[in-house]
């Protein structure tokens, strides 16, 4: 905020728009009303310095003070304490906010409510960060791995999702987004509403979604927007590891995400592709045992169960 506008609207001489644009601010965040306050005290100071409050936002020259000058400094003196008082008074009451966060472990699944009324349905190896309250600009969280969001609607406080390389901003409305920060990939999908997708890697990219539209990262880095798979959307919030004509490559990343292992290849890599549905419950050897059906391969594990070997 411009500190001149600000001492307009100390002294009363600030018009009806600056006025307004300094209440807007104040009540946009809680370090406006900081900054605010900070500033009047300033102000208040510089008050209390007598002529020199008007060199230093007028220009005027110095003069000397009267003994009514004197006496007009010391009641200023007192007043201004304890305008300040009350101010860090005020200032004090301004409650903290504290940020939430949530880590799901793999291959299990939770529901969070957040302080709108907002659910979140997030998916195993996923972390959630929010606030204890919303500001009065907009409601921001921050994603890293794939949830399923139902928004409240609040046209007036726009909801913005962040991840390591976008940002999706809405009003009201149901979508899926997966960006874990140890991947490239990134993929909202849109079931109803209306969402814009902001690209945080290339300036300007952005794009909009209408329902059974999804947007996802390009081999150039770029936003490419495209309509949902008819076998894709949120089956995982049924529990179910779903794919359409997907690689084994494919397939054994979505194992690493769902089982939290590392599959290492040591052999040729099987050509099929696969389409199905496996539930997460039943486990990494009852989803190997289903590729096992067309494609010819073994495994085996370490003793630690943390990497699986493909032969």
């Amino acid at each position: 905020m411009d500190r001149q506008i600000l001492y307009d609207f100390f002294r009363g001489t600030a018009t009806g728009g600056q006025r307004r644009q300094v209440l807007e601010w104040v009540e946009a965040d809680p370090a406006n009303l900081r900054s605010f306050i900070e500033q009047r005290q300033l102000f208040d100071t510089l008050v209390i310095a007598g002529p020199d409050i008007s060199r230093h936002l007028s220009g005027q020259s110095r003069g000397a003070k009267s003994p009514v000058a004197r006496m007009w400094m010391a009641a200023s003196v007192a007043a201004v304490v304890f305008i300040a008082s009350l101010y860090i008074a005020y200032d004090r009451r301004i409650p903290e906010r504290n940020y939430a966060v949530v880590n799901v472990p793999a291959s299990q699944r939770t529901e969070v409510v957040l302080p709108d009324g907002t659910t979140v349905t997030l998916n195993g190896s996923s972390r959630l960060e929010y606030p204890s309250y919303f500001d009065k600009k907009e409601r921001r969280v921050r994603i890293s791995g794939e949830a399923f969001f139902e928004v409240t609607h609040d046209p007036s406080h726009p909801f913005v999702v962040e991840t390591r390389m976008c940002d999706v901003e809405v009003l009201g409305t149901r979508f899926n987004v997966e960006a874990y920060d140890d991947s490239d990939l990134f993929r909202t999908s849109l079931v109803d509403g209306r969402v814009m997708v902001c690209n945080k890697m290339v300036a300007g990219d952005r794009v909009v979604l209408e329902a059974d539209q999804q947007a996802e990262f390009t081999g150039s880095g770029r936003l490419m927007k495209s309509d949902i798979p008819s076998h894709e959307g949120s089956l995982w919030r049924q529990g179910l590891i779903a794919f359409k004509d997907a690689s084994f490559e494919e397939i054994l990343r979505l194992f690493e995400k769902y089982y939290d292992v590392t599959i290492v290849v040591e052999g040729r890599m099987p050509t099929n592709t696969f389409t199905g549905k496996i539930p997460v419950k039943s486990g990494l050897d009852h989803g190997f045992w289903i590729l096992q059906q067309n494609a010819a391969f073994d495994y085996k594990k370490d003793e630690d169960f943390k990497t699986v070997y493909i032969y």
